[in-house]
């Protein structure tokens, strides 16, 4: 029986894709990024509360002669197994663009008007702007920033995991099962670019340890072949998994393959949260496993009755 395990660390690059299961081979896009040291800056409110942020720096390229869909989603992970998301937090972001570019000093109006001709001229790129982007064109870069709260006060790793950089559709090469396998052209790949950093243990406070980069790895999970309807189970399954970066991406997947069907999952909220829908999802597959069949035309799967009898 096929483990949920096999979905470890997929993520959202899965949304964007097109499963065109044509005979000819499909050329897979992909993008170049290169991240920054992680950092960290404490954050103060109008109300002089405290709390710190992680954030890193990033540059994007597009090395294809095409355009690229452009959803890149980045969480940090502890070696507590904690996963943090990348959030949306602009004043925390505005703090940090002012640190780097050495605007503290200017007025507030000023500062956020310098700030906005950088993002024009593709610099300090969050989520939100990549997403009103939209794709990133043939040959084409950006600099990119990632905002994290709540991370592990006393982490000593600290691993930066990308998804979104690579087509998630690939050409199978692996012999077939059988012959019904044979027929499926394509398989869901998923590949998550690893930075991993760890505290130098130099200090008796890790927590102001600096930070070096120990290595640049991939991390690659075969997710099954296009058009085979046991892959909607593993992701069902794994909408209770305990990682959110997980159940965003089963969700992401499961709402393609079935023409934008979500139950009202949420991959931001927890298990428990989610609850109601997981047990739709449930009942979902029980009614509909032997009714569902893959259309390659549209590239999702139908519940087709069966003929009266």
């Amino acid at each position: 029986m096929r483990s949920v395990k096999a979905l470890v660390l997929v993520a959202l690059a899965l949304l964007g894709f097109c499963a065109n299961a044509s005979a000819e081979v499909k050329r897979r896009w992909r993008l170049d990024l290169e991240c920054d040291k992680p950092d960290m800056i404490t954050y103060e409110d109008a109300a002089g509360g405290c709390e710190n942020f992680w954030f890193i720096t990033y540059r994007v390229t597009n090395p294809m002669d095409e355009d690229v869909p452009l959803n890149i989603d980045i969480t940090v992970k502890t070696e507590r197994e904690h996963y943090f998301h990348n959030g949306y937090f602009p004043q925390v972001e505005e703090q940090i663009i002012a640190k780097l570019e050495h605007l503290v000093g200017l007025s507030v109006g000023l500062r956020r008007e310098r700030i906005k001709e950088m993002k024009a001229a593709a610099r300090y790129l969050d989520a939100s702007d990549q997403r009103a982007k939209k794709v990133l064109k043939a040959k084409d870069s950006f600099h990119g920033i990632a905002v994290f709260a709540g991370v592990d006060r006393d982490f000593r790793t600290l691993d930066v995991l990308v998804a979104g950089l690579y087509d998630p559709i690939r050409y199978r090469t692996e012999k077939p099962k059988d012959d019904e396998d044979a027929k499926r052209k394509y398989a869901f790949e998923n590949r998550i670019l690893k930075f991993a950093f760890k505290r130098a243990n130099e200090r008796y406070y890790v927590q102001f340890d600096p930070i070096h980069f120990v290595r640049k790895d991939w991390i690659v999970q075969i997710l099954g072949t296009v058009g085979d309807v046991d892959t909607i189970r593993i992701l069902v399954e794994a909408l209770e998994n305990n990682d959110a970066t997980i159940r965003k991406a089963a969700i992401g997947l499961l709402s393609n393959m079935l023409s934008k069907q979500t139950f009202d999952f949420d991959g931001d909220k927890s298990v428990e949260e989610n609850r109601p829908a997981i047990l739709k999802w449930r009942e979902f597959w029980a009614r509909n496993q032997h009714k569902l069949v893959f259309s390659p035309e549209k590239g999702v799967f139908e519940v087709v009755e069966p003929p009266a009898k």
